[in-house]
């Protein structure tokens, strides 16, 4: 059997401040990506200096939901079959709830993009009503599955067949993404790929949107073994991956606007590949000299990520007009990023932290009533 590599042999509020940092970087990152669909990147030709750096940022913070699961894996790779398990689960459900609460309320008021009480009931239940709450009905599946993923990958008994397992998921999840995407019976695909989006499938690819699985063993992996690589290697690991990322990215765009297609998903090689290499640099990372206080902060406002990933869609909705409208070419917009995209984060933090407020007023109302009062029980009765 291989044998596991240690955890940072550091403080316990050290070591795992690893994982709220990353957290937190992941939150920044969905905040992030959503600005080159707010800024109107994916309308221009990528075409220009400003242009080229927008594209390799995208590709490096496509990376966003990709390190939320493999922090689920990190975090959760020794969960059990348990009612306090699916217990837990449902602090989820309340964060979506109030959350949608939120953003329905200013739907409904103020950007008047729902139309009624019913609509938020149904969009709700679709999870729509927060217009970024699918994350939250993939999650809570993956919740379920945790239990079972974990008897599952504890019951290889070598790091050889665990990673077998990651490059089998793997395979099922990414190779289509980059073999099943060429239209080689056209006359010139070669030279101008963007000129059809009919492909042809060479592989079989049922199975590539079961990424979040993929990418919840490659936490469980790096929580059991780490990578045993040196972190200079994976630094350039990481800009060589991000530089052929954006190479296949002009080459698919071929002077023309941001090329949409099964390579700009979560499930892509490059950015599996990304994913884990950030992840593992962060979590391996030993943080000694982070002050307890700032490492109390920092993990709070980790918890917060859920909430202010949802809530973010208010501030993007009331921030971008204002980008918009006041610098007129999309290559201008890429110097907007430097406040918008800490203006849209804090405020949907300041948000969450209300949300968080309530969430805990409610619990404790909850308690308060479930738990017996002791003055009202006799001193003397047995």
């Amino acid at each position: 059997m291989g044998k596991p590599s240690s955890l940072p042999s550091t403080p316990e509020k050290s070591r795992m401040i690893a994982p709220d940092i990353l957290r937190l970087f992941a939150c920044f990152s969905v905040i992030s990506i959503h600005f080159f669909l707010n800024s109107k990147f994916y309308d221009a030709p990528i075409d220009s200096f400003n242009m080229y750096v927008m594209l390799i940022a995208r590709l490096f913070f496509s990376t966003c939901v990709p390190l939320f699961m493999i922090l689920t894996g990190y975090l959760m790779c020794n969960k059990t079959l348990s009612k306090k398990h699916y217990a837990k689960g449902m602090k989820v459900v309340w964060m979506y709830l109030l959350s949608t609460l939120v953003i329905v309320i200013y739907r409904l008021y103020i950007g008047h993009t729902l139309q009624n009480w019913m609509d938020v009931l149904w969009g709700t239940l679709r999870f729509n009503a927060a217009p970024y709450a699918w994350y939250v009905e993939m999650y809570l599946g993956l919740y379920l599955l945790i239990p079972f993923l974990n008897i599952l990958y504890h019951n290889i008994n070598s790091k050889r067949w665990k990673v077998i397992l990651i490059i089998t998921c793997f395979a099922l999840n990414s190779l289509p993404q980059i073999i099943n995407v060429y239209n080689f019976v056209q006359s010139g695909w070669w030279s101008d790929p963007s000129s059809s989006t009919d492909y042809q499938k060479l592989i079989p690819q049922w199975w590539m949107y079961g990424y979040p699985v993929t990418y919840y063993f490659i936490g469980c992996y790096l929580r059991e073994y780490g990578l045993n690589i040196n972190r200079w290697i994976r630094r350039g690991m990481l800009v060589l991956s991000l530089a052929a990322y954006f190479f296949y990215c002009m080459w698919r765009a071929s002077g023309k606007s941001f090329p949409w297609g099964q390579w700009t998903g979560w499930e892509f090689p490059l950015t599996m590949f990304n994913a884990a290499i950030i992840a593992s640099l962060v979590l391996e990372k030993e943080f000694r000299r982070t002050p307890s206080v700032l490492a109390k902060v920092i993990s709070y406002l980790s918890g917060l990520s859920l909430p202010a990933f949802l809530v973010s869609y208010i501030f993007d909705t009331v921030y971008y007009p204002i980008l918009n409208n006041s610098v007129q070419k999309i290559p201008d917009r890429m110097w907007g990023y430097f406040w918008i995209v800490p203006a849209v984060f804090f405020s949907s933090i300041a948000v969450s932290i209300v949300i968080d407020l309530v969430y805990r007023f409610f619990c404790f109302l909850f308690r308060s009533v479930k738990k017996p009062k002791k003055d009202l029980i006799p001193a003397d009765s047995d």
